[in-house]
C-alpha cells in the first residue's frame, strides 16, 4: 500500500543529498538523478521490502547512480561516511552504480545491459515457489540499444508477470532531445506487439506511478512509461541539456535547495 507522506518525503531527501554528493564530488549527471527521484521514492517507500532491494531492483541508467545510493542513505544500508565520498579516488561509490555497493546487486552504467540481466533474473524468480517481481528502471535512451530489444523480445515470449520495467522517459539524452537522435516512438505499440502489457504515468507524481504498478496484466511482463522532466523540479534545470554534465556551484547549491524546500512545502 502507498505511504504516499513517506514517498514524498523519500523524494525530496533524495533530491537533497544528491545535490550535496554532486556538489561536493564535482560530479555530473545531477538533472537525470533529479528525473528519476520519484520512481525510486514509490519503489522503496511503498513497493520492495528493504532487504530484498539488491535481488528485485535493477537500476540499468546507472549514470544517476547517486540518486540510488542516496536512497540507499536514507534507507540506512549506507553511512554519513561513506556517503560524503562519493566520486572521489578509493571510493566504492563511484560516478556509475557499483556492485560493491550494500543493495546493488549488477554494476551499471553501459546503457542496455541492466534490462538483459533482469530478465534473466526474472526467468530465475518465476521458477521459484511465490517468485517475487523484479522492477528495472531504464532512460528512454536505452531503448537505442539493441540489447533492450532483444531482452523485451525474450521476455514478451517467455510471459515474464514478474517483470516491471520502468521507462523514465524524459525524452532528452546527454546533449539534446531524443527525437534528432534516434526516435523509438510509437513506444507503446512497439511493447505492445512484442508480447508485453504498457501504461502510462506522470513520473512525478508517487500516486499514478504507484497505481500504474499495480495495475500491471499479470499475463505478460509489463511497462510503465514514466512521463518525466530531466532536472525536475529545479527552474534552470528542467529540460537544459547543459546539466546533463554540469555540477552546480555554491550560488547553483542554495538555489537547488531553496527551490527544493519551496517545491515540497
Amino acid at each position: 500500500m502507498l505511504d504516499k507522506k513517506r514517498a514524498q518525503e523519500l523524494s525530496w531527501r533524495i533530491r537533497y543529498e544528491v545535490s550535496l554528493m554532486v556538489h561536493r564530488a564535482k560530479a555530473s549527471h545531477i538533472a537525470s538523478c533529479f528525473s528519476c527521484a520519484d520512481i525510486l521514492s514509490v519503489l522503496f517507500s511503498s513497493i520492495i521490502q528493504e532487504d530484498d532491494i539488491e535481488e528485485s531492483f535493477l537500476l540499468s541508467k546507472g549514470h544517476a547512480c547517486a540518486a540510488l545510493y542516496a536512497a540507499l542513505f536514507l534507507l540506512k544500508k549506507l553511512d554519513k561516511s561513506t556517503i560524503e565520498t562519493f566520486g572521489q579516488d578509493g571510493s566504492i561509490l563511484m560516478s556509475h552504480a557499483s556492485h560493491h555497493v550494500v543493495g546493488i546487486g549488477f554494476s551499471t552504467g553501459s546503457l542496455g545491459h541492466g534490462l538483459p540481466i533482469g530478465v534473466g533474473k526474472a526467468t530465475a524468480r518465476k521458477r521459484q515457489v511465490n517468485g517475487k517481481d523484479v522492477y528495472v528502471l531504464i532512460s528512454e535512451g536505452e531503448l537505442n540499444e539493441g540489447s533492450s530489444w532483444e531482452a523485451i523480445m525474450l521476455a514478451g515470449n517467455m510471459g515474464l508477470s514478474n517483470l516491471v520495467l520502468l521507462i523514465d522517459y524524459n525524452r532528452n539524452q546527454s546533449f539534446g532531445e531524443l527525437s534528432p537522435t534516434l526516435e523509438i516512438e510509437p513506444l507503446a505499440k512497439k511493447l505492445e506487439a512484442f508480447k508485453w502489457s504498457v501504461s502510462e504515468c506522470d513520473g512525478h507524481c508517487v500516486v499514478d506511478i504507484y497505481n500504474k504498478i499495480h495495475r500491471k496484466n499479470l499475463k505478460t511482463p509489463h511497462a510503465i512509461v514514466c512521463k518525466t522532466t530531466k532536472g525536475f523540479p529545479i527552474s534552470f534545470m528542467r529540460n537544459n541539456p547543459l546539466w546533463h554534465y554540469r555540477n552546480p556551484d555554491d550560488t547553483q547549491l542554495a538555489t537547488i535547495l531553496e527551490e527544493l524546500e519551496s517545491y515540497y512545502k
